[in-house]
């Protein structure tokens, strides 16, 4: 299969993001997750003959800090 052919007509997929944080005067700290799940409607071909759709998972977290002005 000339993977150079694949085309995806379709995502579909949803996420959710979280946000902890302590204001304190003009500065902000906080946490974040963000987790996202996609599904492509691509057939990627598996050692077993059979295909499958492609599935994407991603997941961010890290520290934001801010400062207002």
């Amino acid at each position: 299969m000339d993977s150079t052919k694949l085309k995806s007509t379709e995502a579909v997929g949803g996420g959710v993001l979280a946000n902890l944080g302590v204001s304190r005067g003009r500065w902000d700290v906080g946490i974040y997750y963000q987790g996202t799940s996609l599904e492509y409607e691509i057939e990627v071909p598996q050692l077993s003959g059979e295909t499958e759709k492609a599935n994407v998972m991603l997941t961010e977290y890290g520290l934001s800090v801010g400062y207002r002005f």
